[in-house]
Protein backbone atom coordinates (compact mmCIF):
# COMPACT_ATOMS: atom_id res chain seq x y z
CA UNK A 1 0.00 0.00 0.00
CA UNK A 2 1.86 3.64 -0.97
CA UNK A 3 0.89 6.90 1.27
CA UNK A 4 1.31 9.66 0.20
CA UNK A 5 3.38 11.93 2.52
CA UNK A 6 1.50 15.81 3.02
CA UNK A 7 3.31 17.92 0.44
CA UNK A 8 4.50 21.35 1.72
CA UNK A 9 5.51 24.45 -0.75
CA UNK A 10 8.60 25.45 -1.43
CA UNK A 11 10.28 28.42 0.86
CA UNK A 12 8.48 31.34 -0.95
CA UNK A 13 5.92 30.05 -2.79
CA UNK A 14 2.94 30.92 -2.98
CA UNK A 15 -0.44 29.18 -3.46
CA UNK A 16 -4.21 29.35 -3.31
CA UNK A 17 -6.38 26.61 -2.21
CA UNK A 18 -9.88 25.95 -3.78
CA UNK A 19 -12.11 27.42 -1.16
CA UNK A 20 -9.55 30.69 -1.39
CA UNK A 21 -10.25 30.45 -5.91
CA UNK A 22 -13.92 29.92 -5.02
CA UNK A 23 -14.13 33.16 -1.96
CA UNK A 24 -12.36 34.98 -5.31
CA UNK A 25 -15.60 34.35 -7.70
CA UNK A 26 -17.59 34.91 -4.88
CA UNK A 27 -15.69 38.22 -4.64
CA UNK A 28 -15.86 39.17 -8.15
CA UNK A 29 -19.42 38.13 -8.25
CA UNK A 30 -20.51 40.38 -5.76
CA UNK A 31 -18.30 43.16 -7.00
CA UNK A 32 -20.01 43.14 -10.46
CA UNK A 33 -23.63 42.90 -8.80
CA UNK A 34 -23.00 46.15 -7.00
CA UNK A 35 -21.16 48.13 -9.15
CA UNK A 36 -22.28 47.42 -12.49
CA UNK A 37 -26.26 47.20 -14.15
CA UNK A 38 -28.09 44.47 -16.12
CA UNK A 39 -28.41 40.97 -16.11
CA UNK A 40 -25.71 38.70 -14.85
CA UNK A 41 -24.83 34.83 -15.76
CA UNK A 42 -22.71 32.51 -14.30
CA UNK A 43 -20.73 29.84 -16.83
CA UNK A 44 -20.94 30.91 -20.00
CA UNK A 45 -19.95 29.50 -23.16
CA UNK A 46 -19.20 30.86 -26.88
CA UNK A 47 -18.45 28.69 -29.39
CA UNK A 48 -17.63 29.71 -32.82
CA UNK A 49 -17.25 26.44 -34.26
CA UNK A 50 -13.54 26.70 -34.07
CA UNK A 51 -12.88 27.56 -30.25
CA UNK A 52 -14.92 27.37 -27.44
CA UNK A 53 -14.30 29.55 -24.16
CA UNK A 54 -16.47 29.49 -20.95
CA UNK A 55 -16.15 32.63 -19.09
CA UNK A 56 -16.85 32.88 -15.54
CA UNK A 57 -19.59 35.88 -15.88
CA UNK A 58 -21.18 37.94 -18.50
CA UNK A 59 -22.95 41.20 -17.87
CA UNK A 60 -25.89 41.73 -20.20
CA UNK A 61 -27.98 44.97 -20.64
CA UNK A 62 -30.21 46.54 -23.37
CA UNK A 63 -27.01 47.71 -25.74
CA UNK A 64 -24.39 45.42 -24.81
CA UNK A 65 -22.68 42.00 -22.95
CA UNK A 66 -19.22 42.13 -21.23
CA UNK A 67 -17.32 39.28 -20.71
CA UNK A 68 -15.47 38.43 -17.49
CA UNK A 69 -12.41 36.25 -16.54
CA UNK A 70 -11.67 35.99 -12.75
CA UNK A 71 -8.36 34.58 -12.26
CA UNK A 72 -5.65 34.40 -9.64
CA UNK A 73 -2.08 35.87 -9.77
CA UNK A 74 0.15 34.37 -6.97
CA UNK A 75 3.35 34.46 -8.74
CA UNK A 76 5.68 35.95 -11.30
CA UNK A 77 4.32 32.59 -13.46
CA UNK A 78 1.19 33.23 -13.71
CA UNK A 79 1.41 36.36 -16.10
CA UNK A 80 2.70 33.69 -18.29
CA UNK A 81 -0.84 31.86 -17.96
CA UNK A 82 -2.38 35.48 -18.50
CA UNK A 83 -1.15 36.02 -21.64
CA UNK A 84 -1.59 32.69 -22.92
CA UNK A 85 -5.40 33.14 -21.77
CA UNK A 86 -5.59 36.21 -23.24
CA UNK A 87 -4.54 34.62 -26.55
CA UNK A 88 -7.17 31.97 -26.68
CA UNK A 89 -9.79 34.70 -26.31
CA UNK A 90 -7.63 36.94 -29.50
CA UNK A 91 -8.06 33.05 -31.06
CA UNK A 92 -12.27 32.95 -30.00
CA UNK A 93 -12.40 36.84 -31.63
CA UNK A 94 -10.43 36.28 -34.95
CA UNK A 95 -12.04 32.74 -35.49
CA UNK A 96 -15.67 33.81 -35.69
CA UNK A 97 -16.46 37.08 -33.82
CA UNK A 98 -14.21 39.48 -35.84
CA UNK A 99 -15.72 38.41 -39.75
CA UNK A 100 -19.05 39.13 -38.31
CA UNK A 101 -18.81 42.66 -36.85
CA UNK A 102 -19.66 41.21 -33.85
CA UNK A 103 -18.90 43.45 -30.65
CA UNK A 104 -16.72 41.57 -27.71
CA UNK A 105 -15.39 43.14 -24.45
CA UNK A 106 -14.07 41.47 -21.61
CA UNK A 107 -12.90 42.57 -18.31
CA UNK A 108 -10.45 40.63 -15.93
CA UNK A 109 -10.60 40.74 -12.77
CA UNK A 110 -7.60 39.42 -10.72
CA UNK A 111 -7.06 38.33 -7.41
CA UNK A 112 -3.27 39.65 -7.02
CA UNK A 113 -1.85 38.16 -3.41
CA UNK A 114 1.80 38.75 -4.27
CA UNK A 115 4.21 41.72 -3.90
CA UNK A 116 6.49 40.31 -7.60
CA UNK A 117 3.68 41.43 -9.19
CA UNK A 118 2.05 44.79 -9.79
CA UNK A 119 -0.44 46.64 -11.73
CA UNK A 120 2.40 47.47 -14.36
CA UNK A 121 3.09 44.13 -14.88
CA UNK A 122 -0.51 43.27 -15.91
CA UNK A 123 -0.93 46.16 -18.07
CA UNK A 124 2.42 45.24 -19.91
CA UNK A 125 0.09 41.74 -21.10
CA UNK A 126 -2.99 43.76 -21.28
CA UNK A 127 -2.18 46.34 -23.32
CA UNK A 128 -1.62 44.31 -26.31
CA UNK A 129 -5.40 43.09 -26.32
CA UNK A 130 -7.94 46.05 -27.75
CA UNK A 131 -10.52 43.83 -26.12
CA UNK A 132 -9.50 44.36 -22.52
CA UNK A 133 -12.09 46.96 -21.37
CA UNK A 134 -10.59 47.12 -17.53
CA UNK A 135 -8.80 45.49 -15.32
CA UNK A 136 -10.20 45.22 -11.78
CA UNK A 137 -8.04 43.62 -8.97
CA UNK A 138 -9.47 42.20 -5.98
CA UNK A 139 -7.28 41.88 -2.43
CA UNK A 140 -7.81 38.77 -0.46
CA UNK A 141 -8.53 41.08 2.25
CA UNK A 142 -11.45 43.19 0.21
Amino acid sequence: MIFMSESKPAPGEQFMTVRDFSQLVSKARDFIIKQKPGVLHSNRHLSTGWVKMAFDYTLQTESETTFYLVRPIRQVSDLGRLRALLDDVSELIDSGLKPLNMPFALELILGVNTDSVTKADVAAITKHYAFVQQVIYLSRDA
